[in-house]
């Protein structure tokens, strides 16, 4: 099913593309990744959003890399952010990056993103941010994503040993 939804991903029809990638979503599977990627520089907006729908359901580094690079672009950068925090913590390197973009609505985005699948590794960047002199908005989004890391952090600390599976 994925291999045959793939293979529509270079449909001429763009609602049919669109349709493959939504569907890839579901039943995508890792060696659908390569194709999806290829349709993140698709002329459609849709298909574009719906290829990094179903990376961020697939969960493939290689696709975090991928929907890492649609952040810049505005038109892209929602679409990625949700597919990057569906990814969790497989994204954090991809979008560490990002933090030091010379565009600060890139590095806010990126800072949110980070609040939700950040680990210990993005505290130290994130709290650099405003010794670079990042926009106030970028440092206030900045400070966001320390907190839910660091109530993240405790939270895995204090589950008891005996409650894991």
């Amino acid at each position: 099913m994925a291999k045959a939804l793939a293979g529509l991903l270079a449909a001429k029809d763009d609602f049919v593309r669109t349709a493959a990638a939504r569907a890839l979503a579901t039943w995508g599977t890792p060696e659908s990744v390569p194709a999806l990627i290829a349709a993140l520089e698709d002329r459609s907006v849709f298909v574009r959003g719906a290829a990094m729908a179903a990376l961020g359901a697939i969960r493939d580094p290689r696709g975090a890399e991928a929907v890492a690079k649609q952040l810049p672009p505005f038109a892209g950068r929602g679409d990625a952010s949700k597919a990057l925090q569906a990814m969790g913590e497989l994204a954090e390197a991809p979008v560490l990056p990002f933090l030091g973009h010379a565009d600060w609505g890139v590095q806010m985005e990126a800072c949110k993103i980070l609040g939700v699948v950040g680990t210990s590794k993005s505290l130290q960047p994130l709290r650099d941010l405003p010794g670079q002199k990042a926009n106030g908005l970028v440092i206030m989004e900045a400070e966001k994503a320390i907190k839910a890391i660091e109530a993240r952090l405790k939270n895995k600390s204090s589950i008891p040993v005996a409650s894991l599976p």
